[in-house]
Formats: C-alpha cells, sequence, structure tokens
C-alpha cells in the first residue's frame, strides 16, 4: 500500500488521507506573489513543501497560515 497523506490541525486521525484538496488563501501581510510564482508564494508551513506527504490545515485566525485543506478520501 502506498503511504498516505498526514493532515494536521483536523479533528480526527491525521495520517490516514489518500486525496486531499488545498486550497491558497490571500497573501497574507508581507507574502508577495510574483508571477510566474513558485508554490511557497501561495502555500505556507507544511502546505509549501508536499515531497514530505505532511500538510496542514489552518487552525484558528489566519496570522501565519490561511491555506485550508479538504479531505476527499477518507
Amino acid at each position: 500500500m502506498p503511504p498516505c497523506l498526514t493532515v494536521n490541525n483536523l479533528p480526527g486521525s491525521t495520517n490516514n488521507k489518500e486525496a486531499i484538496l488545498i486550497f491558497a488563501g490571500r497573501a497574507l501581510d508581507g507574502q508577495t506573489r510574483p508571477l510566474p510564482g513558485t508554490l511557497a508564494n501561495y502555500l505556507e508551513g507544511q502546505n509549501a513543501t508536499p515531497a514530505d506527504l505532511i500538510f496542514e490545515h489552518r487552525a484558528g485566525v489566519a496570522t501565519t497560515i490561511n491555506d485550508r485543506v479538504v479531505v476527499v478520501s477518507p
């Protein structure tokens, strides 16, 4: 079985996700979004480094991360 995705800051088990969608929020203070941009210009925290299969959902007030993660399966 291939490795599963981990999504932090969600209720329940965090390390059993098979498919997720990540939505970038608006630019945070001090963040620039030049074109062409890199992933790090749009996503913050764990979401900016997808190769490790660890992601994080925004929890609370969006000050350092405002990305939203939606789990598609399971």
